[in-house]
């Protein structure tokens, strides 16, 4: 089920709600929303207006039985904040934990581990790395600049709380051949558990992939390898897929998934939910080209679902994001294609993998912004 803020002035919009296996379209009686998000697979949370200190009010819809409750939070949960995105896994506690903990996550930019026990903190490109046990209060020290590396981001693991963090071993400014590495590290310990030497482009910031950017790096959906992308110095640049395994310290690269080609790939990646497959997005538009492609890790084997495809009338897909159970992709289509969650002229369909059914979502552009689409959390 995919949830989102339909198009409008600020006090007149709305927010609707699609189900993906009937394709039926429900507007729910809320309206001036400016945040929402899942609390859990049944219960979604509404601000009116942005939450300020000290108290707020959250509107709390029941999907079970379509009651609507007014949660009133206090202190130190009101955060001036984005709530774009669904709550993180609060360890089995109630979704108004887990509202606690997403707003504190998003609160100062930083970011928690999955089991919500755990805030990143950093300071500056080439200052420190803490995670914070919220538990104790306590920063546990994990990388600092004496390492000599360039901190270029951090992903938490999916199944553990381990963070891995892409460094640089130079200016970023620069593009050298100077080994550069992903360092992963446990949250509770302060230890790093694993290390690999990678080579990654220099000069761009991965947490928002960008056409042709060759540093992204992100976990696999339980938590035991990292996907990332090798950089290769050329005219054009090159990068290859590769993944680096944990247990075992193992990197392995896959030329047959293709080449990421500057100008040519938006390298919008995203692992399938069972972690077999790997999925990205190439698109030209000097040749007014497009398509999701998709390499099965364990055959080898690369599979492409093409704009013409998909019948779009020769415009090009610009983004896609798979449902959490890997069901259904909602696919962004518009005459061009470029950084994610910036368009021209989109429309977005709902794509039903198993039987190739498309369903066409009612869209404007000013609905758009990907944290205005959120999927319901996988049962």
């Amino acid at each position: 089920m995919l949830l989102w803020k339909t198009g409008g002035h600020a006090y007149d919009e709305r927010i609707a709600l699609v189900d993906a296996s009937t394709s039926r379209l429900f507007e729910l009686p809320l309206s001036g929303v400016s945040q929402f998000l899942w609390l859990d697979d049944t219960h979604i949370g509404f601000f009116s207006e942005a939450p300020r200190p000290p108290e707020a009010e959250l509107t709390v819809l029941d999907l079970s039985n379509g009651r609507l409750s007014i949660e009133t939070l206090v202190g130190e949960t009101v955060w001036l904040v984005d709530v774009w995105e669904a709550a993180p896994d609060a360890g089995g506690a109630s979704w108004h934990d887990a509202v606690r903990l997403r707003m504190l996550q998003a609160a100062q930019g930083a970011r928690l581990s999955h089991d919500g026990l755990y805030l990143e903190l950093a300071s500056g490109l080439t200052g420190e790395l803490w995670a914070l046990d919220l538990a104790v209060g306590e920063p546990i020290p994990l990388s600092s600049a004496s390492d000599g590396y360039y901190g270029r981001g951090t992903a938490w693991s999916p199944a553990a709380p381990l963070l891995a963090e892409l460094q640089e071993n130079s200016d970023p400014n620069v593009d050298d051949p100077v080994p550069d590495r992903i360092a992963v590290y446990d949250a509770s310990s302060g230890r790093r558990v694993a290390m690999t030497n990678v080579q990654v482009q220099r000069g761009l910031r991965f947490e928002e992939p960008l056409p042709g950017n060759l540093a992204y790096f992100n976990w696999s959906p339980d938590g035991t390898r990292l996907l990332f992308i090798k950089h290769t110095p050329g005219n054009p640049p090159t990068g290859t897929l590769c993944t680096f395994e944990l247990s075992g310290g193992r990197t392995e690269c896959m030329p047959e998934a293709g080449k990421f080609v500057v100008g040519g790939t938006a390298n919008h990646i995203a692992w399938s939910a069972d972690g077999r497959q790997i999925r990205y997005l190439t698109c030209d538009v000097a040749r007014g080209e497009s398509a999701l492609l998709t390499f099965d890790l364990e055959q080898a084997t690369l599979s492409t679902l093409s704009g013409d495809e998909l019948d779009l009338g020769g415009r090009l897909i610009a983004y896609f994001e798979p449902s959490p159970e890997d069901a259904y992709l909602l696919i962004t289509h518009d005459t061009t294609c470029g950084r994610a969650g910036t368009f021209q002229d989109p429309a977005v369909i709902l794509y039903d993998r198993e039987d190739g059914s498309q369903l066409p979502l009612p869209f404007d552009a000013a609905a758009l912004p990907a944290g205005k689409l959120v999927w319901r959390p996988s049962r």
